[in-house]
């Protein structure tokens, strides 16, 4: 606490106060009086030296002020706690995200597109009775239905093809080609 003068009258340190201390010439006692009723909040320096956060504030039928101090290093703790921890935060959360991501990507779109490679895969080798197992209602399980249906298709042919090379088109009479090539 200060006096209209700046003198200090009462100080958490006694001896502050019987060494008869003044703010009236620091920059911290000029920025209280300049300010709007003596109400100020600024950074300063102590007479410790240290960097400080301080308030005034005028105590009620006295010509008295009233100054909190608060060290730069407890008071902004918090922040620089929160501006290292934030970072982090937002890392963590974009791993997630792609983990996530990555995770969908594979359920929803490499899986059902293998699963197409493979049974396109297996009708070009000749395996027209392969059909793809459709696990979800959505684009891929449409492409894989029509996948299936043109697979049964091109089987359907592969039998017809076949049986009319082996027949004659005489119900139920062999090809007389097939005797030619034996």
């Amino acid at each position: 606490i200060v006096n209209e003068s700046g003198q200090v009258i009462a100080h958490p340190n006694t001896q502050v106060v019987f060494s008869n201390q003044s703010i009236h010439n620091t920059p911290l006692f000029a920025e209280i009086l300049g300010s709007r009723d003596r109400k100020w909040i600024g950074g300063t320096i102590n007479f410790e030296g240290i960097r400080v956060i301080s308030a005034s504030a005028p105590i009620e039928l006295t010509d008295w002020t009233v100054i909190s101090e608060l060290p730069e290093q407890e008071a902004y703790a918090t922040t620089r706690r929160a501006a290292r921890l934030i970072p982090l935060g937002i890392l963590l959360l974009i791993a997630l995200t792609s983990w996530g991501f990555k995770k969908m990507l594979t359920g929803q779109i490499i899986k059902p597109l293998n699963l197409l490679n493979q049974g396109a895969k297996q009708l070009r080798s000749g395996n027209l009775s392969h059909r793809i197992q459709i696990q979800q209602a959505d684009e891929f399980g449409e492409v894989m239905a029509v996948f299936n249906s043109m697979a049964a298709e091109l089987e359907g042919q592969q039998e017809k093809l076949t049986h009319d090379s082996l027949h004659d088109a005489m119900p139920g009479l062999p090809n007389p080609l097939l005797f030619l090539d034996r």
